[in-house]
C-alpha cells in the first residue's frame, strides 16, 4: 500500500472516532465554560456533560423530555425542539401549545428564560425539568444533586419558578411556573449550574445577586448560612418587659447565646401587631430597652411572629372585615373544590339563622364531603362566611347531598354587626388559620405591604438580631411555594441589620439564599399528642427518643440541601397529665375491646417514662389518658449527645414556669451547657463525635479526674424495685459505671458495692462522698446524676446489685397556711367574714375579691404570705377553694418581682378546674371548664428560707357573694402529693 493511501484511511477513521460521539448526541447543543447541554430533536435529553471531569450526569436509559404543560389537569410533554442562534422553540405533542425560551449563556450558568407562548396557553407548566444520575445527597428544597466531586442545580433565575428536586433510581430537578395566582408565566426562568462541588456555594451566591433573589451576608459577603452565628442554640421562650435579668440568668445557665422571643409574649395581634400591654406596658419602647439590655450581656434576640395572617380580633377584621384577605380558599383546600364563593338565594334578615345560598357549599368546611381533612386548631374556627360586613359563624353546611345551606348559625362573629342582606348578595370564606385563630393575608393585595412595613418597622427599630416566620404552612395553596417565600421576602428585604438569623416554618428554594438554619419540629408532647389523635396505633406511638431521632433525620435531610440544621424545638416539661378523646376505625375499636377497654380503663402499650390507659366511651370513641414522668436526664443526655456528635445546635422550646416546675430542670441545664461549651468550642475529638452519632444508642459523658469519657449505657428497669428512681449501667474498662438519680425526692440508695473500691462523681465530676451501713455502701440519690465507678465489677453484677438495692427517700415536708395568714392585703381583696361571706365547711376564714378582677391588665390586688422553706428544691403550692358560679375560676399566684400576666404559661395560675366548682376542692392548675380537680401540680423551684409569694384575684363576675373563694393553702416538698382535707385537719388539731 502506498504512503498516500494510508493517510487517507488513517484520516478517514480519524473523521469517524470524531463523529462518533456526534451521532450519539445529534440534537441542540448548548454550552458554556462548566458544561455541555444536548438536547433532542425529539425534545429529550440526551446528555449534561461536566467538562471538568468528562462526567456524563444524564442516567442511561433514561428519557425525559425538557417541559411539559397542562391544560385542564392533563399533562404533555414536550416532543420537539429546534434552536436558532440563543431561541430555543419547543413543541408539545397533542396540543398546540409552542413555547419560545431565549437561552442565555453565562461563564457558571445557563439560563432558561420563557420568551413567548403561542397556541393554547396552559395553566401551569413544568418550565424545565433535568434527570442527574447523582443520588447521593438530592437536596429537594436546593433542587440540587451532589457528591463530594459534582454538584447539578436548577436554580431558580426570577421568582416565578417554583424549584423542586425528587430522588429514586435517579434525581430529577424540576421548575414549574403558572399563570394564576401570581405573577404569570412569561419571563419565568431557571439556570442549570454545573460545577465541582467545592466551587458551588460561591457560585450560588453569585447567582442569587444576578437573578435578583432574596440574600442574607456579612459585611465580607458570606451568606449567614456559612457563618458562625448558626452554629449557637437558641432558647425559644416567652417573656416580658421586666423579666430580662431572668433571661439572662437562664440563659447562662443553658450555656446559650441566643434566644427567640415568641410572638404571643410580645404581640397580642398579629396584623397590626398590637402590643401585650400586660408584658409590655411601656409597648415599642420597652421591647427595645429589652433587646438592648440583652445584646449587652452577649445574647441575640430573635423575633418570632407570624407575618401571613391576622388574628380575628384585629383591626383588620373587627368591627369591619378588610377585604384585602384571603377569600375563596380554605385552609385545606385542593384543586377540585373550586373556590368558595357563592351567592344568597333569598335575602336574609339580620337574626336568621339558616341561610341559604344558590351554589353547592361540598366542599366548604363543615360539609361531609370535607370531614376528614386536617383543620387546624379544630373545624369549629373554620366555620365561617363572610357576606357583606358581617362574619357568620355557622355549624354545618347542608342538608347531606345538597349543601346548599349555612345552618346553626351565629350572627356578628368577631364584633362584626349582624345585618340584613338583599338575595343575591356575595358569600365567601377566608381561609383561616387554626394556629392564632385568624385569618390569611391575600399576597396580592396590598395588605401584605402594610403588614410588612408594621413588622419590619418593630424589629429595624428594636434591633432584633433574628426572626423565626410561623406558620407558613397556611398560605394560599393554589401557589403555595411561592407564597411562602413571598410573605417572607416581603419583610426581610425591610430589615436594615444584616446578617440576620433567618429561619422560619417551611425552608424552600426561593429563601435558600437568605436561610440561616432550618429543620424545627414540634416539641415531644405535642408530638405525642399529634400521633395519637392522628389514629396511631399505640406501638407507634413516639418515645422521646424516637422523637429526637426524627428530628436527627430531618436535620440530615436538610443538610443534604447544603443548609445547616438543628435539633428542635425540644422542650423541657415537668410531670404531667393529658387526656384525649379519639374516634378510632371499627378494626382498632374491635382491638381495644379484646384488651377490655369496653369495661373501664385498661393499661395500655405504654411508652419509656409515660403511662398510658385507655377507655372505649362509645362504640367507637376512645378516651386515652396518658401520664408522663417529665424530661429525664438519660433523655436529655440523648439529645445533647447527638447534637455533638453532628456538631448540631438546638433550640429549647420551655418557659419559666415549666423550668421552675421540673425537679431535674437544674441538672437538665447542666448537661445542657456542659455539651454546648465543648461542642462550640470543638473540643471533643471527631472519632469520639461519630460514635455519638448512632441513633437509638445511650451514652453517658464521665468525668473522672478532669477527663471525658463516653460510655455506652443501658437503662435498668427497676433499681431498688421502683421505676421513679432511674439507673443506666455500661462497661468502663474491665469494670462497669452506673448513672442513678431520683425522679422526685432525695434519699439513699442502700446497695452492697465494696466501698474499698467504689468511686461516686457527680456529672461534672466532683467526688461524692457516701456512708455506710455494714456491708453496703448509701449512694446518695436525689434530682441530680450520681454517677458510680465500680472498676471490678462487670456491669451484669452492677445491675444485679442495683435491682435488690433498698431505696430509703426522706419523708418530704408540708407547710400549712390559713387564707387569713397574709402578712399584709392590697387592693379589693377581704376576709369574708368582713363582706359577710359565710362558708361553714371551710377551716376557716376565705379569702375573697371584692371587685371584679380583669387577667390583662392585671390589678394590684393580692394578699401576700410568707412561708419559711425547710429544704432547697422543687415544691408544689396547693389552694383549697370554692367557686359559687360552677364555672372554671382561678387566682393568680406571683412572687414579688415577677411580670405580672396572670398567664398559664407563666406559672401563675391557681385554679382553673370547673368539674364541681362549686363544692370546696383541693387545686393546683387546671386547664378549663372540663378539667376535675386538682388539676397539675403548681410548682416552683425554692432555696431554703423565707419565702414570699401572693395571691392575686384573678376571676370573679364582680361581687363577694360569687367571687371565688380560698381558705387553706398548702407547700408540698413531694410536688406531686395532693393534700386532702384529712391532712389538713390533722395539721389543725397540731397548730
Amino acid at each position: 500500500m502506498n504512503q498516500p493511501h494510508r493517510s487517507t484511511i488513517v484520516r478517514l477513521l480519524v473523521l469517524c472516532c470524531a463523529l462518533a460521539p456526534l451521532q450519539a448526541f445529534s440534537g441542540i447543543v448548548i454550552e458554556n465554560p462548566r458544561s455541555r447541554l444536548t438536547i433532542g430533536e425529539n425534545a429529550h435529553w440526551q446528555s449534561v456533560l461536566d467538562k471538568a471531569t468528562d462526567r456524563e450526569l444524564v442516567p442511561e436509559d433514561v428519557s425525559l423530555p425538557l417541559a411539559e404543560v397542562r391544560h385542564d389537569g392533563e399533562r404533555f410533554a414536550a416532543d420537539e425542539a429546534s434552536i436558532e442562534g440563543n431561541t430555543l422553540t419547543v413543541s408539545f405533542a397533542n396540543t398546540d401549545t409552542v413555547l419560545v425560551y431565549t437561552v442565555e449563556q453565562g461563564d457558571d450558568w445557563i439560563v432558561f428564560r420563557l420568551q413567548s407562548v403561542a397556541g393554547a396557553r396552559p395553566e401551569s407548566m413544568t418550565l424545565l425539568q433535568l434527570p442527574v444520575a447523582i443520588i447521593e445527597n438530592v437536596g429537594t428544597r436546593l433542587n440540587a444533586a451532589w457528591d463530594e466531586q459534582t454538584t447539578v442545580c436548577l436554580m431558580a433565575a426570577t421568582r416565578q419558578a417554583d424549584c423542586r428536586g425528587r430522588t429514586g433510581r435517579h434525581a430529577v430537578l424540576t421548575a414549574t411556573a403558572q399563570d394564576t395566582p401570581g405573577p404569570r408565566l412569561g419571563g419565568a426562568a431557571a439556570a442549570v449550574i454545573v460545577s465541582p462541588t467545592p466551587e458551588f456555594k460561591r457560585i450560588a451566591r453569585e447567582a442569587s445577586h444576578a437573578f435578583g433573589l432574596l440574600t442574607n451576608e456579612d459585611a465580607d459577603g458570606t451568606p449567614v448560612k456559612d457563618t458562625e452565628l448558626v452554629r449557637g442554640s437558641y432558647w425559644f421562650v416567652s417573656f416580658g418587659e421586666y423579666d430580662a435579668d431572668r433571661v439572662i440568668e437562664y440563659c447562662e445557665r443553658m450555656g446559650f447565646r441566643q434566644v427567640m422571643l415568641l410572638s404571643g409574649a410580645w404581640c397580642t395581634s398579629p396584623g397590626h401587631y398590637l402590643f401585650h400591654e400586660g408584658r409590655y406596658p411601656n409597648g415599642q419602647d420597652g421591647l427595645k430597652a429589652v433587646v438592648a439590655r440583652l445584646q449587652e450581656h452577649g445574647i441575640r434576640v430573635g423575633m418570632h411572629t407570624y407575618a401571613s395572617k391576622v388574628a380575628k380580633r384585629d383591626p383588620y377584621v373587627t368591627p369591619v372585615p378588610d377585604k384585602r384577605l384571603l377569600r375563596g380558599v380554605s385552609a385545606s383546600w385542593r384543586a377540585g373544590d373550586g373556590l368558595l364563593e357563592t351567592t344568597l338565594e333569598e335575602a336574609v334578615t339580620a337574626e336568621q339563622t339558616e341561610i341559604r345560598v344558590t351554589g353547592s357549599l361540598e366542599f366548604w368546611p363543615g360539609s361531609s364531603a370535607t370531614a376528614d381533612r386536617y383543620w387546624e386548631g379544630g373545624l369549629d374556627k373554620h366555620l365561617e362566611v363572610i357576606i357583606g360586613d358581617e362574619i357568620i359563624q355557622y355549624e354545618r353546611v347542608g342538608p347531606e347531598g345538597v349543601w346548599n345551606t349555612f345552618e346553626g348559625c351565629r350572627r356578628g362573629a368577631w364584633g362584626t354587626a349582624a345585618a340584613e342582606h338583599p338575595a343575591g348578595a356575595e358569600a365567601y370564606h377566608v381561609a383561616v388559620d387554626g394556629g392564632i385563630n385568624g385569618y390569611i393575608i391575600d399576597q396580592e393585595t396590598d395588605l401584605m405591604d402594610e403588614v410588612a412595613d408594621r413588622l419590619a418597622g418593630i424589629f429595624n427599630d428594636c434591633g432584633f438580631d433574628m426572626v423565626y416566620f410561623d406558620g407558613g404552612e397556611d398560605v394560599d395553596r393554589r401557589r403555595f411555594h411561592y407564597y411562602v417565600a413571598n410573605f417572607q421576602e416581603q419583610v426581610v428585604q425591610r430589615f436594615t441589620k444584616r446578617p440576620i438569623i433567618h429561619m422560619g416554618t417551611i425552608m424552600n428554594h426561593l429563601v435558600w439564599h437568605s436561610f440561616a438554619r432550618s429543620s424545627t419540629v414540634d416539641h415531644y408532647l405535642n408530638t405525642l399528642g399529634g400521633a395519637i389523635v392522628g389514629g396511631r396505633a399505640p406501638t407507634e406511638w413516639p418515645t422521646v427518643k424516637e422523637h429526637i431521632d426524627r428530628s436527627v433525620r430531618y436535620m440530615l435531610s436538610v443538610r443534604q440541601d447544603m443548609m445547616p440544621g438543628e435539633l428542635g424545638w425540644f422542650g423541657v416539661w415537668p410531670r404531667g397529665t393529658r387526656t384525649y378523646t379519639v374516634t378510632v376505625s371499627d378494626e382498632d375499636a374491635q382491638r381495644y375491646r379484646e384488651l377490655g377497654c369496653e369495661a373501664g380503663p385498661v393499661e395500655l402499650s405504654s411508652r419509656e417514662n409515660t403511662v398510658m390507659t385507655g377507655e372505649l366511651i362509645a362504640p367507637n370513641e376512645l378516651r386515652l389518658h396518658v401520664a408522663y414522668d417529665g424530661l429525664q436526664l438519660d433523655e436529655v443526655e440523648y439529645l445533647m449527645c447527638k447534637s455533638l456528635g453532628y456538631d448540631v445546635p438546638i433550640s429549647l422550646q420551655t418557659g419559666f414556669s415549666h423550668l421552675e416546675a421540673h425537679g431535674l430542670s437544674p441538672e437538665i441545664l447542666n448537661i445542657v451547657r456542659e455539651y454546648e461549651t465543648m461542642r462550640m468550642e470543638r473540643l471533643v475529638p471527631s472519632e469520639t463525635r461519630r460514635e455519638l452519632q448512632e441513633l437509638g444508642k445511650d451514652f453517658a459523658r464521665i468525668r473522672l479526674d478532669g477527663r471525658d469519657t463516653w460510655v455506652e449505657m443501658e437503662r435498668v428497669a427497676e433499681p431498688g424495685g421502683t421505676r421513679e428512681l432511674r439507673a443506666f449501667v455500661g462497661a468502663l474498662g474491665s469494670g462497669s459505671v452506673a448513672t442513678v438519680w431520683h425522679t422526685l425526692q432525695d434519699g439513699v440508695l442502700a446497695a452492697e458495692l465494696d466501698a474499698e473500691t467504689l468511686q461516686l462523681v457527680t456529672f461534672m465530676g466532683e467526688p461524692v462522698d457516701f456512708e455506710t451501713e455494714d456491708d453496703r455502701v448509701l449512694v446518695p440519690v436525689d434530682g441530680t446524676r450520681t454517677t458510680l465507678v465500680c472498676p471490678e465489677l462487670p456491669p451484669d453484677e452492677l445491675r444485679a446489685v442495683l435491682d435488690a438495692a433498698e431505696l430509703r427517700l426522706r419523708e418530704p415536708a408540708m407547710l400549712w397556711l390559713r387564707a387569713s395568714d397574709f402578712d399584709r392585703i392590697v387592693g379589693d381583696m377581704a376576709l369574708g367574714s368582713s363582706v359577710e361571706v359565710s362558708e361553714p365547711d371551710a377551716f376557716g376564714d376565705v379569702l375573697v375579691a371584692t371587685g371584679r378582677p380583669t387577667i390583662s391588665p392585671a390589678q394590684e390586688w393580692y394578699a401576700e404570705y410568707t412561708v419559711d422553706i425547710p429544704h432547697e428544691g422543687l415544691w408544689g403550692i396547693w389552694g383549697r377553694v370554692r367557686y359559687p358560679r360552677r364555672t372554671d375560676d382561678s387566682f393568680g399566684f406571683v412572687v414579688p418581682g415577677e411580670d405580672v400576666t396572670l398567664a398559664y404559661g407563666d406559672g401563675q395560675i391557681l385554679g382553673n378546674c370547673g368539674v364541681d366548682a362549686e363544692q370546696w376542692h383541693w387545686t393546683g392548675r387546671g386547664r378549663g371548664l372540663a378539667e376535675a380537680p386538682p388539676g397539675q401540680p403548681l410548682t416552683r423551684q425554692l432555696e431554703a428560707g423565707p419565702f414570699t409569694f401572693r395571691i392575686y384575684a384573678r376571676e370573679g363576675p364582680g361581687n363577694p357573694q360569687n367571687n371565688p373563694r380560698l381558705d387553706l393553702l398548702c407547700l408540698t416538698e413531694d410536688a406531686t402529693h395532693v393534700p386532702t382535707d384529712e391532712e389538713a385537719k390533722a395539721w389543725l388539731d397540731q397548730d
